[in-house]
């Protein structure tokens, strides 16, 4: 260890338990995990949030982020500004948008397994696909099919 290094640990141990960020046990969802994972809460005034585009999360200060609303700004700025075309056509924007208007849970949030109470399987194509299924993509075959309920989707797998 360094000076710089001892300084620090020195001070971390001096610091009130308040001032520091919660750390909890996480259940790995797997049955065969020797325990349960540690994981450490976003700072106050921050969000975990997971990217429509490829699934992969950040934190990000509050003060950056705005609703995602078609109907508000900045979406509408956006649907009318010099890039419009460009938005309309981005990935990410047309998966959010589905899933704030429809519910439609994109494949790649493999985390969401919510279900509907009633268990209706109501759709699983994406409006305007000529009726592909969610799954019908990059991952077609595999044993994991999304299904999506009038509330949630649920990641159903044979090994479930």
């Amino acid at each position: 260890l360094n000076v710089m290094e001892i300084r620090s640990n020195n001070r971390r141990l001096n610091e009130s338990k308040h001032l520091r960020r919660k750390v909890v046990f996480v259940d790995p969802d797997d049955p065969d995990a020797p325990h349960w994972w540690p994981a450490l809460y976003p700072g106050e005034g921050e969000s975990l949030v997971c990217y429509f585009e490829d699934g992969s999360y950040s934190i990000v200060p509050e003060k950056d982020q705005k609703p995602f609303d078609p109907k508000i700004e900045p979406y509408t700025t956006y649907m009318e500004g010099p890039n419009s075309e460009a938005f309309q056509k981005d990935k990410a924007v047309t998966l959010a948008t589905l899933y704030f208007e429809k519910g439609v849970v994109p494949p790649v949030f493999k985390w969401i397994r919510n279900e509907d109470t009633s268990g209706a399987n109501v759709s699983t194509s994406i409006p305007g696909s000529n009726g592909n299924n969610l799954s019908d993509g990059p991952n077609a075959g595999d044993e994991d099919s999304t299904i999506v309920t009038k509330r949630h989707v649920r990641k159903e797998s044979a090994n479930n």
